[in-house]
């Protein structure tokens, strides 16, 4: 395969992983990750499903087929490990190491991988808080919902987010991190906006960052 279509197969399995829960994801979604034109997609749906790595239904989309969510995996276990090692042995920071992961997990051994998996002391989860799959494929259970999900008056900890630069950038803007606790205060979905008080800090998140956010609930702080 080549890095294109590698690239498709890793998108599409974030994009079930985050927002269609292992449904079909859309064309327009596809694309919006990609920044592809529609044609450009559905060219390279037609070469994926002759490789037996996607399946497609009309009016629905896209989904991975067995093979194809191998190589996702794979790819996904390498790009976070990079991402690990970048952060923590060379100072990366958590919004910067996207771009340096994503050219080194094409490049990867399955030798390197394995020395790197071992260096690293087997991770669980990288600089983002999303889960490494483990050499076998398989995936620690992460118990969470978004922060759109969440109800005002409970307490939650931010445990992960979706590994998006804009939104990195965003989240150090309004100074909101990893293992960060607080409380939802309201949601004000005429605004399209929720509420949270962190300390003594109120910060206003718009829904759309918020269902990128994702959160386990907590005792109050």
């Amino acid at each position: 395969m080549n890095r294109g279509e590698e690239d498709y197969l890793k998108v599409i399995y974030e994009l079930q992983e985050h927002i269609f829960e292992d449904d079909f994801v859309t064309n327009q979604n596809l694309g919006a990750a990609l920044g592809h034109t529609p044609q450009t997609v559905n060219e390279m749906i037609k070469k994926l499903v002759k490789k037996n790595m996607i399946a497609y239904e009309r009016y629905k989309g896209t989904k991975l087929t067995e093979t194809g969510r191998a190589i996702a995996v794979n790819l996904i276990r390498r790009h976070r490990l990079w991402e690990k090692f970048l952060v923590e042995k060379l100072g990366y920071s958590w919004e910067s190491v996207h771009q340096e992961a994503e050219q080194l997990e094409h490049v990867t051994s399955d030798e390197l991988e394995l020395k790197l998996y071992e260096f690293l002391q087997r991770p669980s989860q990288c600089p983002h808080g999303n889960v490494i799959p483990m050499l076998n494929g398989c995936f620690e259970e992460m118990k969470s919902i978004s922060l759109r999900q969440s109800e005002p008056g409970k307490h939650y900890r931010l445990i992960r987010v979706i590994d998006d630069p804009i939104l990195l950038n965003y989240l150090n803007q309004m100074d909101i991190s990893l293992k960060d606790e607080f409380q939802v205060l309201e949601m004000d979905l005429l605004n399209e906006n929720i509420h949270i008080k962190k300390a003594n800090q109120i910060i206003i998140i718009g829904l759309n960052v918020a269902q990128k956010l994702f959160v386990e609930e907590t005792e109050e702080v």
